[in-house]
């Protein structure tokens, strides 16, 4: 269960990892977590899990994610499940997530690769001089 009790109403910046669950109704209401993260604008690798809320507006202002580690070693940067409730998520302003970044950059080295071309990742394509 999260405890954000130290977390202050100015606090912009959550580090290490953030699991909310409010399972049972044991753990902050919405309005409780609201007024705790409202002007959160970067939060680390996370789990959002067993709450009842209709979405994830507390995390509104979010516009970075950023997970150091790859804490759940799936090249994620967190998990939204088993929400029942959960109508929509509510973080339209994340722009930056290095988790996801680092995956794009992957799947573009992959992407960049011609038919039938294999390369190691990292690799670069061999070119080929055409005489004029």
């Amino acid at each position: 269960m999260a405890d954000f009790s130290n977390v202050t109403e100015d606090c912009t910046v959550i580090t290490g990892s953030m699991v909310i669950t409010n399972m049972n109704d044991i753990g902050p209401t919405y309005e409780e977590i609201t007024k705790m993260l409202s002007n959160v604008e970067e939060i680390p690798c996370f789990v959002i899990t067993a709450v009842n809320y209709k979405d994830l507006a507390f995390l509104s202002k979010v516009t970075k994610i950023n997970c150091e580690k790859d804490v759940f070693n799936k090249e994620v940067a967190g998990f939204i499940v088993d929400n029942e409730n959960l109508e929509r998520i509510g973080m339209p302003n994340v722009k930056e997530c290095n988790k996801l970044v680092e995956q794009s950059k992957v799947k573009e080295s992959r992407r960049a690769a011609g038919p039938g071309e294999k390369r190691r990742r990292g690799e670069q394509p061999a070119t080929r001089k055409t005489e004029e």
